[in-house]
Order: structure tokens, then C-alpha cells, then sequence
């Protein structure tokens, strides 16, 4: 007889947790790729995404400051690396120039919902994945069938400053260096029909960035025979040795949301929105120890001493304000037809940088130096010479480089640097499922257009300090007597503070004291303005590149789709235009009516319009005043296959060609398109996937 069961409901399928939507996607996926969910490491503090996707697979992380900031995968460089979040070009403000480099600062990992490390593209993907790229998914309302609400708030600290009580800082004020922090995320399907989510965290990190650096004669640097002489391969001597006490904090605070609407049951909208902001201050201050002479028999691998007066000893303070703000709404429409499956979709990536030091009252760099002195380097360990000696070479007197009236000021400098990007993004695709002699085949078509616009400009000028007397001296001692001294400068902030590997507390420069010199008495500096004209035009420069592009695919499965194979065809057009620096001397050429250079009498040299070097410099050295137009077709072709070997074991292969797009500022001239690196690359990959 016919058994009737009683009715029964199964919703656990959409109660799936990230790790086993991340497993379920990549299981399914066409190429080989990882996908991990975000939470699938624990909590990440900060939010800091470089903490997480350095535990990927292929995957390393560049560090800048302490921090991971750009994504190398299988050893190609982060400028060959596109970033994607929900598929759109995240936009990076790379402030040191016209690089292709995407910085992470200001992503939070507690917004998204999984990641994924792509390294076998198919005809979707950018043709400049050079050996890969990155996608990261926002949270979808859709993922849950009833709300979920995360909060979580914690401390952080370093092990060297595990105290609440203020001690001092990057700057004038003491800080706390133990900070609260919290992130939440709201994931709420209202109905059937319509869901959304809210995320954000904020957090202050305090970091201490210790470090130490060495020049070894005969191996990093070169020796010249003369102020380094030669040494035998294997003897390498050391001149430099650098300690470097750093600090830096850095604060994130993010927020994202996504509203998802389903128009028909098979028509759905989503629209999401991603902000955050990075405040990140540090200040860099190194104590170097040089040996700018030596002489044969002076030297060994445990020991240097300089000549008489080839020592000098150096204060640098490196201190700058960091902040930068990005945003960026995306729009999608997908359908889900029974025969047809569309989906189409705009975002708008901005990103900001800037560092700023005069504006916010300190220069961003201070030097104060002591010259002819006698440095000795004994008991050289691998870490630091156990015993340093420096002595005034007139009297014999131990000087003590530790102590600021040991210094005289010399130089500082200010470096203000601001970064504007914009990443428009635009695709439309159609796909249809067919049955040809009883193969399933998948036909897909697609357009995208990418736009990039980028614009940089900053300053670098130098002011030489010369004090009272107009006259700069490179020690305290000079026997003409010096109003140089640098305890006008002396950091009183930081006074005390014990200094790393083993060295005792120095007596730092400040570079907002330095500052408040200059706002007193600016007659105390020189400036050559034509120098700092020449340094403000070389840093500005505007962007603008457009790659539009159109792919077919062809999907197609046997064996009851335990063996699949995708192939297609990628070509993308890129259309660049930028300005920048000119550099033209003739313009500073005397000309006649006819425009032809007027020659001084008896050569054949243009008679100058101007002997002045600030108006010679302003008249060569022009704004923006390059211009550059390139543009260039090519075509990616791909093939991946896998195999369902077992049902929890798959094995994948990939070709395909991709370029690694050049800079920016590599775009020269009308005449000159820079060499793009091409790549044929064959990948292979066996994953073992968990059941879930």
C-alpha cells in the first residue's frame, strides 16, 4: 500500500552559515578560486581585511608602517592585483605617485560577507589580473531568514604599554595607548520580498614601529677605495647603524549597509553602501651612528673606526598627520529567468589621502646633526654593535650622542601630499542554458566599462636653518661659536622615554617645536623657492583611463557533469589621457618674431630670457603642462576545466593570458607607449572540500 508521510517544512538551507555559503560557492565555481567567509579566522580587531587575507592561499601582504596594505598573489606585484568589492573597482588614493598599487587602509572586513582570491580568471575577470584578483562580497540580507544582530566590544594594547594611564605620544599632548573599540552587524530580512543589513566598527590602534638598520661595506654598499676602502669577499665592515624608535595610531571607523528588494520572483534589486575613514598620525624619530671615513687596518667584521673626523652623528624626527575618507555605492539587477539570466550594475568608488604636516603645526621632517667627530663600532653582533664610542677629536672628550646639546640644527622640511580617486564602473551580461546532443552548454555574453580618474598634487620644500647669525655650522663646538644649538628644539614630550635594543632614552628633536622656531623668527631659514617650485610641479599629476571591454563564454559539462570546462574570449579597449610635470629648458630661450631662438653672440646657445633661478625655474619647470594620449586593444583568451574526481574532491586546471598594465606616469608621450608585461599562464589546483 501507498505510505503517506505527514508534511514536513526544511528551511535549514538557508541557515547556512558563511563557511558553508564560502565552501557551497567555491565547490560550484568554474575556476580555480578560494573562498573563504569573513568570519571563518575569528575576530579581527582593528577590521584591518590585509590581517585576514594574508592567511589565503598565493596570497602576501606588502606592509607599509606596520600595516598590510596591498595584496601580491603567486609573487606578481600589488599593482597587478585588481581589487573588486561586489565586482566593482575599489578606488585607492596612492599619494607616493601614479601607481596602480590598491591600498586597503579604510576597508573593514566587519562589513563583508566572504572573500574571494580568484586565481584562474575566466572572460569576466579584468585582463590585467596578471596572476589573479581579489573580490570581497558585501553582507546580503537574502543570506538569513530571520534577523541576526552581532556586537562585540573589546581593548586594545601592546605588551610594552600595557597601561590606561596617559604616557607620552606621537606629539605634544601624552596619549592613552590601551583604546575600547566595538563592531556590529545587523542582518534583518523583513519579509519574502524585502531585506536589508547594517554593519560598522570603530577602533584606535596604538602601534610602536622599533627598528634597526645597518650598512655593510663589500656587501649592501659598495666600498670606493678611498673613504671605504676595499675589503676581501667575506669581510664586509660596518659604517651606518640606524635605531629607529617610531609610533603611530591609527583609527578606523567604517560603515556599511545593503538594501536587497525582490521586484518578481525572479527580478531582484540591491543597492549598497560602503564608508569609512582613517585617521592615522606617526611620528619616526632615528639616532644614526656614520662612519663617513675609514682607512685600511681600521675595520674588521667586528669592528669600525672612522678617521679623525670622519664620524658624524644624526637626529631625523619623521612625523606626518595622515587621514583619508572613502565611499562608494553600487546598484545591481539581476533576473533569474527560467531560459535567460540577466544582470546589470553601475558603482562609484571614491578614496581619498592626505598627509598633511605644516597645516596642522609641525614640520614633516627635522634633522639635527654633529660632524667631525670619532666613531668607534666594537663587539658587532647580528643585531647592533655592543659598543658604540664617539669622541671629540681635538680633545679626546667623550660626546655623548645621546644628549641633545651634543646636536646643532640643520634642516627640516615639509612635505604636505594630497590623493583624489574615482573608479566608475558600469556591466550588463546575458547568459542561456541549452541542451545540445544531450550536453548541457552554457552560452554568456557580457559589456563593462571602467573609468579611473586619479589626481595627486604636494609640495616639497626644504628650510635650511641658519640661525640668528646667518650662518649654518655642522656643530656645537665650532670655534666661531654657534647660536645653532638644537635644544631650542629639544622634545621635552618624550623625555625619559627608554629607547629599543638596549639603547638609553634619547633626547629627541620635536618637529612642532622646530615649527614654532619658524613661526617666531622665519629669518632663522633659508628656502630655495626654486627648488620647492620644481619639487610642487614634479608631484602633480591627473589621470584619466577608460578600458571597455566585451567577453563571450561557453560553459559546458559531461560525464553527469563530473568533468567541466569553460572557454572564452576577453578583449578590452583602453583609452588613457593624463598631465603632468614638463620639463622644457627652451622656454627660458630668447626668441626672435618668427619664433626662432635667439643665440648668444659666438655660440650655439640660446641667449636666456632670465638669469634668476626661481623665475628661470618657474619658466621650465610648467604645471601640468604635459599632456599624453594612449590607447591599445587586446584579447584574453581562457580555458578552466575540473574534474569531480571524488565528492569531496575536485581537480582544476586553467590558461589564460593577462597583462600587468604599467603606471600611470609611464604613459611618456604622443610618440611612446610604454611595454605592457604579458602573460601565458597555466594553473592547476586540487581542492578537498569539507562536507557541510
Amino acid at each position: 500500500e501507498v505510505v503517506k508521510l505527514e508534511s514536513f517544512v526544511t528551511s535549514a538551507s538557508r541557515e547556512m552559515d558563511g563557511a558553508a555559503i564560502a565552501i557551497n560557492e567555491q565547490r560550484f565555481a568554474a575556476n580555480i578560486v578560494t573562498v573563504v567567509a569573513a568570519d571563518e579566522f575569528g575576530v579581527v580587531p582593528d577590521g584591518n581585511i590585509g590581517e585576514f587575507l594574508k592567511m589565503l592561499p598565493g596570497i602576501t601582504m606588502d606592509y607599509r608602517g606596520g600595516d598590510p596594505r596591498e595584496i601580491s598573489m603567486n609573487g606578481v606585484s600589488s599593482a597587478n592585483v585588481p581589487v573588486t568589492i561586489g565586482g566593482f573597482a575599489l578606488a585607492s588614493s596612492e599619494v607616493s605617485g601614479a601607481g596602480r598599487n590598491v591600498e586597503l587602509n579604510a576597508i573593514s572586513i566587519n562589513n563583508l560577507s566572504r572573500i574571494e582570491a580568484v586565481y584562474s580568471p575566466t572572460p569576466e575577470t579584468p585582463g590585467s589580473a596578471l596572476a589573479g584578483s581579489v573580490n570581497m562580497v558585501p553582507r546580503g540580507a537574502f543570506e538569513r531568514v530571520r534577523p541576526v544582530l552581532n556586537v562585540s566590544a573589546f581593548a586594545m594594547f601592546r605588551d610594552n604599554e600595557r597601561t590606561l594611564a596617559k604616557t607620552p605620544g606621537l606629539f605634544r599632548e601624552p596619549t592613552r595607548k590601551t583604546q575600547p573599540g566595538f563592531d556590529f552587524s545587523w542582518v534583518v530580512p523583513v519579509n519574502r520580498r524585502f531585506g536589508f543589513t547594517l554593519s560598522g566598527n570603530t577602533s584606535t590602534q596604538y602601534a610602536p614601529n622599533d627598528m634597526m638598520s645597518t650598512v655593510w661595506r663589500g656587501t649592501s654598499a659598495a666600498t670606493n677605495g678611498a673613504a671605504y676602502p676595499d675589503t676581501p669577499i667575506g669581510q664586509p665592515y660596518l659604517t651606518d647603524y640606524a635605531v629607529l624608535d617610531g609610533m603611530k595610531t591609527t583609527t578606523r571607523s567604517s560603515i556599511g549597509t545593503t538594501l536587497d528588494y525582490k521586484l518578481t520572483e525572479r527580478d531582484r534589486l540591491s543597492l549598497s553602501f560602503q564608508y569609512a575613514y582613517l585617521d592615522a598620525p606617526f611620528n619616526n624619530r632615528t639616532l644614526t651612528f656614520l662612519v663617513s671615513n675609514t682607512s685600511l687596518g681600521q675595520f674588521s667584521t667586528k669592528s669600525t673606526r672612522s678617521n679623525a673626523t670622519g664620524g658624524a652623528l644624526q637626529l631625523v624626527s619623521q612625523a606626518r598627520k595622515k587621514s583619508g575618507t572613502s565611499y562608494m555605492p553600487t546598484f545591481v539587477w539581476r533576473h533569474d529567468g527560467a531560459v535567460w539570466k540577466m544582470e546589470a550594475g553601475t558603482g562609484h568608488s571614491y578614496a581619498s589621502n592626505h598627509y598633511v604636516d605644516i597645516g596642522k603645526g609641525l614640520f614633516q621632517s627635522s634633522t639635527a646633526r654633529r660632524n667631525n667627530v670619532t666613531v668607534t663600532f666594537d663587539n658587532i653582533s647580528y643585531l647592533r654593535p655592543e659598543t658604540i664610542t664617539v669622541t671629540e677629536p681635538r680633545t679626546g672628550q667623550p660626546v655623548d650622542p645621546f644628549n641633545i646639546d651634543s646636536y646643532v640644527l640643520t634642516a627640516a622640511t615639509s612635505v604636505p601630499n594630497h590623493a583624489f580617486d574615482v573608479r566608475r564602473s558600469a556591466y550588463a551580461n546575458a547568459r542561456r542554458d541549452l541542451n545540445l546532443f544531450n550536453v548541457p552548454v552554457v552560452v554568456k555574453g557580457g559589456l563593462d566599462v571602467k573609468q579611473n580618474l586619479r589626481d595627486i598634487r604636494g609640495a616639497n620644500t626644504t628650510y635650511n636653518y641658519v640661525g640668528a647669525d646667518r650662518r649654518a655650522t655642522v656643530t656645537p663646538t665650532d670655534p666661531l661659536g654657534s647660536d645653532d644649538g638644537a635644544r631650542a628644539a629639544f622634545d621635552t614630550y618624550t623625555a625619559g622615554r627608554g629607547s629599543p635594543f638596549g639603547f638609553p632614552g634619547v633626547q629627541w628633536v620635536s618637529n612642532e617645536r622646530y615649527w614654532d622656531i619658524y613661526q617666531q623668527h622665519p629669518e632663522y631659514f633659508t628656502v630655495n623657492e626654486a627648488t620647492a617650485h620644481t619639487g610642487a610641479v614634479n608631484l602633480s599629476k591627473h589621470i584619466e583611463e577608460v578600458v571597455s571591454s566585451a567577453y563571450v563564454r561557453t560553459d559546458a559539462a559531461f560525464f553527469q557533469r563530473r568533468l567541466k570546462g569553460v572557454v572564452g574570449l576577453r578583449a578590452e579597449q583602453t583609452n588613457v589621457q593624463g598631465e603632468g610635470p614638463l620639463t622644457d629648458p627652451t622656454r627660458n630661450f630668447q626668441r626672435d618674431a618668427a619664433g626662432n631662438v635667439i643665440l648668444l653672440p659666438g655660440t650655439r646657445t640660446g641667449a636666456p630670457i632670465t638669469t634668476d633661478p626661481v623665475r628661470s625655474a618657474q619658466l621650465t619647470r610648467v604645471d601640468r603642462g604635459l599632456h599624453a594620449q594612449k590607447e591599445y586593444l587586446r584579447f584574453f583568451p581562457s580555458l578552466n576545466v575540473s574534474f569531480n574526481v571524488r565528492e569531496n574532491l575536485i581537480a582544476r586546471a586553467g590558461y589564460y593570458h593577462s597583462i600587468g598594465r604599467p603606471d600611470f606616469a609611464e604613459y611618456r608621450s604622443e610618440e611612446h607607449t610604454s611595454e605592457l608585461q604579458s602573460l601565458m599562464r597555466i594553473s592547476y589546483a586540487v581542492f578537498c572540500l569539507k562536507k557541510k
